[in-house]
């Protein structure tokens, strides 16, 4: 919990990443919203002893239906509405490979938010495909660029496979809680995990 209130955590990213399945894992919340426009919600989550955490589920980027400026206008448009955003939870499907597109978006939502990577953890989901590997390991297997923009965000970096009720999973939340955590007190995490166990 911050002095002004509870911690606030943005969920952004491109469509189809598993965005909203990830705030379902957070948040314990089995009934995912429907999504009727261009906005989602914000759920609460009140992670143990940590106080009220807001979870804002953004729409993504790359969609069919909305231009990207119209996602990032309702991400900003969201982020005027609550008092404060503490840190952003990007998220990514790790069996698609990082295009400049990922390049792109990041650039934009940098241009919005200052200090967004040093605010921003990557989550990537689907990571039952990649048992056993280190998460260093992993983030070697990115392109240049996006291995930059890593580093910008102190290599916080989790790999999650999506699946509520998995074991493995508490741990990694737990470790997303540590990062955000460490985000609102300005301290590090050091990490040095498999992605997913195998």
């Amino acid at each position: 919990m911050t002095a002004k209130g509870p911690t606030v955590v943005m969920v952004v990213g491109r469509v189809n990443q598993g965005k909203t399945a990830l705030v379902s894992t957070l948040t314990r919340n089995n009934h995912l919203s429907e999504k009727k426009d261009c906005c989602q919600k914000t759920y609460r989550w009140y992670p143990e002893n940590e106080g009220e955490w807001w979870i804002v589920d953004t729409p993504g980027f790359g969609s069919l239906s909305y231009s990207d400026e119209k996602v990032m206008t309702t991400i900003k448009r969201k982020a005027n509405g609550i008092d404060h955003v503490n840190a952003f939870i990007y998220v990514m499907n790790c069996s698609k490979r990082i295009t400049d597109y990922e390049i792109v978006t990041l650039n934009l939502l940098e241009s919005q938010f200052e200090d967004f990577l040093k605010s921003t953890v990557f989550v990537f989901t689907h990571g039952d495909i990649y048992p056993g590997l280190l998460t260093q390991d992993f983030i070697e297997r990115f392109p240049e660029t996006f291995r930059d923009k890593v580093k910008e965000a102190d290599n916080r970096v989790v790999v999650i496979d999506n699946k509520p009720k998995n074991d493995d999973n508490n741990t990694k939340i737990k470790l997303i809680q540590d990062f955000i955590k460490n985000i609102v007190e300005g301290t590090k995490v050091y990490q040095l995990e498999m992605v997913v166990s195998a």
